[in-house]
């Protein structure tokens, strides 16, 4: 047959697989995203059910990615776990289904009872108690009676697990602290601090009296 024979490129069969061999812990309401490595493959090919604890199916979406991954991405609603349940061309991907152990969703409170007075030109700390988040997830406005900012502020984990809000009022009043925690006022903020006078010392006596050997001799 005139054209024949042909040369017929053949490409590679479609496969998906899973990037990571062990995915990490998810956080409850916290987008989640696995990814799949893929070959020959469009995004309407691959169907992903994904299930939490009560057995009710989460949104998903399917993303295809320049370098031709996929991004699976659900948002868990709850501390427990969720199954995840991938297809590709019609056939699971090596190593699903996978249950996920989802953590508790970010959360901040007080501390005990926060320092009920602060000391001009001191550093004051808040102390947090928080659940899953980092210095970072943390915004905090401190401002004085005018409104005006009072910093810098800085956010540190301690070593008990606790954070610190810490500042360093400069005048005495009073302060006003508002804490965010991943998007969330936490419970008992705003606070309102008041700030005592700096620490100071005078002489009473401008011009001390004679020491007599061998005497007690008081400054005040």
């Amino acid at each position: 047959v005139e054209g024949t024979p042909l040369k017929i490129p053949v490409a590679h069969k479609p496969t998906a697989t899973l990037r990571d061999k062990k995915l990490p812990t998810a956080v409850a309401t916290k987008p989640y995203t696995i990814k799949l490595d893929t070959v020959n493959l469009k995004p309407e090919d691959v169907k992903a059910e994904i299930i939490d604890q009560s057995g009710v199916p989460l949104p998903v979406t399917i993303k295809q990615n320049p370098d031709g991954s996929m991004d699976l991405t659900f948002v868990p609603k709850d501390q427990g776990k969720v199954k995840a349940v991938i297809l590709a061309d019609g056939k699971p991907v090596e190593g699903t289904p996978v249950t996920l152990d989802v953590l508790p969703k970010p959360s901040a409170k007080l501390h005990g009872t926060p320092a009920k007075t602060a000391t001009a030109t001191k550093p004051h700390e808040i102390l947090l108690d928080t659940v899953n988040l980092k210095p970072e997830d943390l915004k905090v406005e401190v401002t004085d009676e005018l409104g005006s900012p009072v910093g810098p502020v800085k956010v540190t984990q301690n070593p008990d697990g606790t954070f610190g809000v810490v500042f360093v009022p400069t005048e005495p009043g009073i302060i006003n602290a508002k804490i965010i925690a991943d998007g969330v006022p936490v419970e008992g903020t705003p606070l309102k601090i008041p700030v005592a006078h700096k620490p100071t010392a005078t002489l009473r006596d401008k011009k001390l009296p004679t020491a007599v050997a061998t005497k007690p001799y008081t400054i005040k």
